[in-house]
């Protein structure tokens, strides 16, 4: 009754208790011992040892009860609190792992960037070093130009001054071979027969001007054919649709030629319509150029026998007048002065057959359209444009300056 009536004033004094539900015993004066101690008055209350306070044996029972489930309890918080500090420590270790990491790519970003910005001052130095042989070049270039004028014009005076060399060179050649007796080459003389050759063979060319080339029967002939592949190819596929629609038609849709009869009717029918469309749209070109290939064979039967006679009569005439050309040379005759001044007193040493046939088609051209100026040796220009004049002018003239 003492201990219960003692808790409610102990604990307003601020006394630590037992736990609630344990029998306690409030704190009573100090026990005093029957026997005094040793050199102590035996009215003096005896002190009892703090490591060994003295407790009731029932209330020892009790106590020892109560310490073991604290035991027990404090020894799981200390074991729970233990794997929460291993738990606590496993992240702050993984924390540190992942901040060294960041500190070394740190590090590595920092030394690339020094490396851009050392870079970057590189790239800025050889833009400026760019930029300086670009002012270089352009001023090398400019000077070029110039030495290249300045070359060029060189070069023409030297070329005209040779050819005022040559002219008079081929003058005092001329002149001594008259006062010395020589023969004057005949070039201009043109024998009946040669006119009638000329002439023939121009009515050859014409002829053969009005047909295709060989390059213009190619490309009709490519144009044809592209239609017909069309054609061939949009048959072929119109083939396998009807032999799949025959199959569909006729046998179980689960059996295997079945399936495979619907594969290719699904192929084949839009490359069918694929070609056919193709073939459409070449059908128009094909015909065209088809026509063309037609009337040009018509032509070439109605005028192969012109076409022969005409070439015949050029290789004929081209024979003739090199002929006379060669006599001229081997008697050393004084060549006139329309061939001297385009071809040279004499043949070259070299590539002298190419010199022969361009002398030869020069006097035919002349023979041809009746040139007799004396110091060009094509005569004028053609002032209207004629097929065969006007290209065979224009590829003489460039013949004959290669020489």
């Amino acid at each position: 009754m003492v201990a219960r009536s003692a808790g409610p004033a102990l604990r307003s004094h601020g006394c630590r208790l037992l736990p609630e539900g344990r029998h306690r015993t409030a704190p009573g004066p100090p026990l005093r011992s029957p026997h005094p101690a040793h050199g102590r008055a035996p009215d003096s209350p005896h002190q009892p040892q703090r490591d060994h306070p003295m407790v009731h044996p029932r209330r020892r029972r009790g106590l020892a009860a109560h310490r073991w489930t604290l035991n027990g309890q404090y020894g799981r918080r200390s074991e729970g609190g233990a794997a929460v500090n291993e738990d606590y420590g496993y992240q702050v270790r993984r924390l540190e792992t992942q901040a060294g990491g960041m500190e070394s790519e740190l590090r590595a970003l920092r030394s690339k960037l020094e490396e851009a910005e050392d870079l970057e001052h590189e790239l800025h130095r050889v833009r400026d070093d760019l930029r300086s042989f670009e002012d270089d070049l352009g001023t090398v270039r400019g000077e070029l130009s110039e030495l290249d004028d300045d070359v060029r014009s060189d070069i023409r005076d030297t070329e005209q001054a040779l050819k005022r060399l040559t002219g008079r060179v081929q003058a005092l050649e001329a002149h001594l071979l008259a006062a010395g007796g020589a023969p004057l080459a005949d070039l201009d003389t043109v024998d009946p027969q040669w006119k009638q050759l000329a002439q023939s063979a121009a009515r050859g060319w014409n002829a053969r001007s009005g047909l295709l080339t060989e390059y213009q029967r190619d490309a009709h002939r490519l144009k044809a054919r592209q239609y017909e592949a069309a054609l061939a190819e949009r048959d072929e596929h119109r083939d396998k649709v009807m032999q799949a629609a025959g199959i569909l038609a006729s046998t179980p849709r689960s059996s295997r030629e079945f399936k495979q009869a619907a594969t290719d009717f699904a192929v084949s029918r839009p490359l069918a319509e694929k070609h056919d469309q193709r073939a459409r749209k070449l059908a128009d070109t094909a015909e065209s150029a088809q026509a063309a290939l037609d009337q040009d064979d018509a032509l070439r039967k109605t005028k192969t026998s012109l076409i022969e006679q005409g070439e015949k009569a050029e290789r004929k005439l081209n024979w003739l007048l090199r002929g006379r050309l060669a006599d001229a040379i081997r008697d050393r005759a004084v060549l006139p002065m329309w061939f001297v001044t385009a071809l040279g007193p004499v043949p070259p040493a070299r590539k002298t057959q190419e010199w022969m046939e361009l002398a030869a088609q020069v006097l035919a051209y002349r023979v041809t359209y009746e040139i007799t100026d004396q110091v060009v040796a094509l005569g004028a220009k053609p002032g209207t444009y004629v097929q065969r004049r006007t290209e065979w002018h224009r590829e003489l003239t460039e013949g004959l300056r290669r020489w």
